[in-house]
């Protein structure tokens, strides 16, 4: 399990997270949502290690992060950002084995092992077809697919025991890609994750979000307002609360999970009350 225990954290005496505290298991997805500010990105940096807290801890499994050395925590840890400035003269199978760098030894080469490890990741993620092909070559969804191969090829290690809980950060991982690759990578993480990984996600799309996470966690202004099932997290108080907006929460017609709308505040009254009267009549 990953538990963050009363994080507080800043950027120059300016606060971004004051006293956050969640936890996420093995095969679940959180969501960290929330409006510009309020403490996303900054929360995957402090379990990532780039951000060091003011106060509280990190724990992973029994560990606390704070003790690991940066080579331990990338054995652990790895991040998909939103957008990676790629080494384009590399092949995407060049990329992805970078992800074995915290598992070699000091001035150590890759081993058959980590090239088996790169394999199966490049597998898991479809993109073993073009392996040999140059980074600069590949679309924008190819490549957050590489980068999402290289952060597994990074958190495997068989020679560790599977029962130690591993982590995958993705900090808006697909917010530049169309909705056809949006799919396809989320559709990816939920088998990462159900496969045993800690997936924490910081999203915009909070309707991505319902449908692909277990738990969402709503931050504001660098607090967490609440953390639990998308149906009870999206709500119009919530989202009023958390991003001055009005809207209609509804029921996606396939997965059940919350959808939402937003209502220009003019308009929301009649309109409103025409949806549910319409909806209404319609059952």
């Amino acid at each position: 399990m990953l538990a963050i225990e009363h994080i507080s954290a800043s950027y120059h005496q300016h606060t971004v997270l004051r006293d956050v505290s969640l936890s996420a298991r093995a095969g679940e997805i959180v969501g960290v949502i929330g409006p510009n500010g309020a403490g996303k990105s900054s929360l995957l940096r402090v379990i990532g290690g780039t951000l060091a807290p003011v106060s509280g801890r990190v724990r992973l499994g029994n560990v606390a992060l704070a003790h690991l050395s940066a080579v331990e925590r990338a054995q652990k840890i790895a991040v998909v950002p939103q957008s990676a400035r790629l080494p384009k003269a590399f092949t995407a199978g060049e990329v992805v084995l970078m992800g074995r760098t915290p598992h070699l030894p000091l001035f150590g080469a890759e081993r058959a092992r980590d090239y088996a490890i790169a394999h199966a990741a490049m597998t898991r993620t479809a993109t073993l077809s073009f392996a040999e092909r140059l980074v600069g070559e590949l679309s924008g969804g190819e490549q957050q697919r590489v980068l999402i191969a290289r952060a597994l090829a990074q958190v495997t290690d068989p020679a560790i025991s599977s029962g130690e809980p591993r982590v995958l950060l993705l900090d808006e991982a697909t917010a530049h890609l169309d909705l056809k690759h949006q799919m396809a990578i989320w559709e990816l993480v939920r088998q990462l994750a159900r496969s045993g990984l800690i997936v924490i996600a910081a999203l915009h799309d909070v309707n991505l979000a319902a449908q692909y996470a277990d738990r969402l966690a709503l931050l504001h202004e660098g607090e967490l307002l609440v953390c639990a099932e998308p149906a009870r997290v999206l709500t119009r108080k919530w989202l009023r609360r958390a991003y001055d907006v009005s809207a209609i929460v509804s029921a996606h017609p396939l997965y059940h999970t919350p959808m939402v709308a937003l209502v220009a505040e003019e308009r929301t009254a009649t309109d409103e009350k025409d949806w549910t009267q319409t909806n209404t009549d319609k059952r």
